[in-house]
């Protein structure tokens, strides 16, 4: 049975499992069997069937008597798979091995498809030396030369996944065509094992007539310093690499905000600017005065003088219409064919255009006391956002400003440093993954590491235009960024080989028996166990040791200061004494009944929450971590004791903080919509109705232009009051803007039923407030939603509440609307029409 599920068996197991299943991934064109996540490269065809290969030769000595000759020859295959592909690499001639056809379904960025990684190849070629020698040791040299060469198997093995883990193609630009996949590493790795397994069972190598026991104990010792010394130095190459990778992120995260936070201002400036003018009194006057009399000589001037104040601003086009269309006013010059054209998400027709620089263009009614006059049509150039485009500074040689948006299918981006001409590029990039202008028009925010459009590795902070539909991403090539770490690692890597070679050559030297270091290793020993009773008595959790009985055999002077018990007091008690009795578990027998049952199952760590009790009775929430260990064979118990009082109030203030409103202490919209979730299920299952009230307070803006916010923040308090007071206990009121509420009302018998309770938080509102000894009147206007009449889920109610509100508020509020009212007085002009 050893013999069968020995390392080797499991070797030959996994190579053959994994070759076949990548052949087979090929076959069938499953990309989720060639390669482990989309970002790597696929382990190519020929490339699994060498490790199959080498999975069928590890089987053959635990299936065959002689096992000598098919080994060799399978080894033969694998030196001859091998040595084609590093002569394609020499010579440039295609291999009859990379069978392209059968890989050019797969974008994975391999330049020649169906080509292994040179790497690979050597590992190959190194592993069927190993097979054709195996068997063939007649001398020292020769057992040396398969240790070797296995041991370089390995390592290419970890390097393969070093490089993966390092990600040295963000470092090079060069590497992602040549590097080695993540299957085909990791098989690297795994050959080794198993090549090691059956040769250290080879008669050359267990009788020593080539090494002897003192060699190989040195040779174990250098390869373990070798690994461990090569793992922490990439080990701490990967973390300075990876914090410089997230502050290079974070950096260009930050200035993404501010060139968003720049575009954003200055395209809402903009809007402001093109209201205002809308909402000008006198243009609208002046508009209807030339749509009335239109041969009037004096209204034509007046109104050719106010459109060329506005050009004299920042507008470079004004067009005035009436109210049938018809032109009453044209000055400037207005794009005609611009390069691009993105419409915004806004209120009036408006769009971003592009003709020598951003231009912001937009159509508005204007407006009198008589009604609407017509439109103005405005067109402004954004010089800000033009120069933002062609930014440069601070970007670096590489680094570069997009703003694009999606149109059929494909981005079509504004100019800008790379690119001085509108352009278009694709969502996806050679991996056929989204790039980062893809997510940013998505509506996404966050750090892209990985290839661009161009194929190049960058790393790009990316995030929405709030209101455009346009993205946002700004990046520079990582192989830039990564300058300063890759000078380290040319400098770092060299002095770490040296020092690797020479400690492990110096380690395997100076191993010798060990006899004369007992009496030192004694002295050692006790100083280490005076050090650790030293660290444990200063470190801040209590630490307390204890056996299968429970009775305390220490007591740190931490676990002194959380139960109020001295060390010497607390020897020989038990810890149930320190423990409160949980409903149900009888006396404190019971009690430590169930504790031991409980670190009866302990195997490593148990960590759990206890209520715990202090000398002076006072109760408190702990966190106790037990670990068992055993010493002379008797099993002990350590308890790590954590008092958790105070992370656990701070846990519940922020679960009270992020449901509740901060100033009115009533549920936030977060908290409403949970509860409205709830209540519409529970209605749905009692078949039963329930209510949403939307309550906007009117006058409530006078009330902080006149006495200040803080009388605002006083009103809004007293609101809530009188809400709550007005409410049963199963209802919820919410506040979830300025001086807007919401009212849940489950389980209500009929729509009447939620009026009522309208109208009755509707009069209690009137009532005057009194206010830092001021009376101050406000009213509100109340919207009413019924489920399931206006709605069957929690977005259809909340429309349907804040369209009965806002209807409410029309005739200058003060009043309450339903939903269903509404609906009612649509009925009869939608049936004639």
């Amino acid at each position: 049975m050893k013999r069968i599920l020995s390392i080797q068996f499991l070797a030959a197991a996994v190579l053959l499992l994994s070759g076949l299943a990548t052949m087979a991934g090929w076959l069938m064109r499953e990309a989720a069997l060639v390669r482990v996540t989309p970002e790597f490269v696929g382990m190519v065809f020929s490339t699994a069937l060498g490790f199959t290969v080498i999975g069928a030769a590890l089987l053959l000595p635990l299936a065959a008597q002689k096992p000598d000759r098919p080994q060799a020859a399978l080894g033969w295959i694998l030196a001859g798979l091998a040595c084609t592909t590093l002569a394609e690499y020499l010579a440039g001639v295609p291999s009859p091995f990379n069978l392209p056809w059968l890989h050019d379904w797969l974008a994975d960025g391999n330049p020649v498809p169906g080509r292994m990684a040179p790497n690979t190849a050597v590992g190959l070629l190194l592993a069927g030396f190993a097979l054709i020698t195996m068997h063939r040791v007649q001398s020292k040299l020769a057992g040396g030369a398969i240790q070797v060469a296995t041991f370089l198997l390995l390592v290419l093995g970890f390097v393969g996944l070093a490089s993966h883990w390092l990600h040295l193609d963000l470092l090079y630009s060069w590497l992602p065509a040549k590097r080695v996949a993540v299957q085909s590493a990791a098989g690297m790795i795994v050959a080794g094992v198993g090549l090691w397994d059956q040769w250290r069972r080879c008669e050359w190598y267990r009788s020593q007539r080539y090494f002897r026991d003192d060699e190989k104990t040195g040779y174990v010792a250098a390869t373990i310093l070798s690994v461990i010394a090569l793992t922490a130095g990439i080990v701490g190459f990967a973390v300075q690499q990876a914090t410089l990778g997230k502050t290079l992120g974070e950096n260009l995260l930050a200035q993404l905000d501010n060139q968003r936070t720049l575009f954003q201002t200055v395209l809402l400036e903009a809007v402001a600017d093109a209201d205002s003018i809308a909402e000008r009194s006198h243009l609208a006057e002046l508009a209807r005065a030339r749509a009335t009399h239109p041969d009037n000589p004096d209204a034509v001037a007046r109104l050719r003088a106010a459109g060329q104040g506005l050009l004299a601003t920042r507008y470079s086009g004004v067009v005035i219409h009436d109210a049938q269309g018809r032109e009453l006013l044209r000055a400037g010059r207005f794009v005609q064919q611009p390069q691009i054209e993105v419409a915004l998400g806004l209120s009036q027709p408006s769009s971003l255009l592009w003709q020598e620089g951003v231009v912001f263009h937009t159509r508005l009614a204007l407006r009198d006391e008589r009604g609407v006059v017509g439109t103005v049509t405005l067109e402004q150039p954004l010089p800000l956002i033009t120069g933002q485009l062609a930014r440069t500074e601070g970007f670096g040689q590489t680094g570069e400003l997009g703003v694009c948006a999606r149109q059929a299918q494909l981005l079509r981006c504004f100019p800008q440093r790379r690119n001085p001409q509108v352009h278009v590029i694709p969502e996806r990039n050679a991996s056929r993954q989204p790039g980062p202008m893809a997510r940013a028009v998505q509506g996404r925010t966050g750090i892209f590491t990985g290839r661009d459009y161009r194929g190049r590795n960058v790393i790009a902070a990316h995030g929405p235009l709030s209101m455009t539909g346009l993205g946002m991403v700004i990046k520079q090539d990582t192989e830039e960024l990564y300058q300063p770490i890759r000078g380290q690692l040319h400098l770092f890597l060299p002095l770490l080989l040296v020092l690797v070679v020479g400690g492990a050559a110096l380690l395997r030297s100076q191993v010798k028996p060990l006899v004369g270091m007992l009496l030192q290793s004694e002295r050692e020993a006790s100083a280490r166990e005076l050090h650790m009773r030293t660290v444990v008595d200063n470190v801040a959790e209590g630490i307390i040791t204890f056996d299968e009985d429970g009775v305390i055999a220490s007591f740190n002077s931490a676990a002194a200061r959380i139960f109020g018990y001295s060390p010497a007091e607390a020897a020989g008690m038990r810890i149930t004494a320190l423990l409160a009795a949980e409903p149900g578990a009888g006396d404190d027998a019971g009690v430590q009944r169930r504790l031991c049952d409980g670190l009866a199952h302990c195997a490593g760590a148990c960590t759990r929450e206890v209520t715990a009790v202090r000398r002076n009775g006072e109760r408190f929430p702990l966190e106790l971590s037990i670990s068992a260990m055993c010493i002379d064979e008797r099993r002990l118990f350590v308890g790590i004791a954590r008092d958790i009082s105070e992370r656990k109030k701070a846990a519940e203030q922020v679960q009270h903080l992020a449901h509740y409103d901060l100033l009115t202490d009533l549920p936030n919209r977060a908290l409403l919509g949970d509860r409205l979730r709830q209540a519409i299920a529970q209605a749905r299952r009692d078949q039963c109705r329930m209510a949403l009230l939307f309550i906007d307070l009117d006058k409530f803006k006078p009330v902080n232009d006149t006495f200040g916010h803080e009388a605002g923040d006083l009103l809004l308090k007293q609101v809530a009051r009188r809400l709550r007071d007005g409410l049963r206990e199963s209802d919820t009121v919410a506040r979830v803007g300025g001086d807007e509420f919401i009212v849940l009302l489950p389980q209500i018998e009929s729509a009447q039923t939620a009026v009522r309770v309208a109208e009755k938080l509707l009069a209690a509102l009137n009532v005057p407030f009194i206010i830092a000894g001021h009376e101050i009147g406000i009213s509100a206007s109340i919207g009413v939603a019924i489920y399931p009449e206006d709605g069957n889920d929690q977005e259809e109610l909340m429309r349907a509440g804040d369209r009965a509100m806002y209807h409410a508020k029309e005739n200058a509020g003060g009043a309450v609307a339903s939903f269903s009212q509404l609906r009612a007085a649509a009925l009869p002009g939608a049936m004639a029409q």
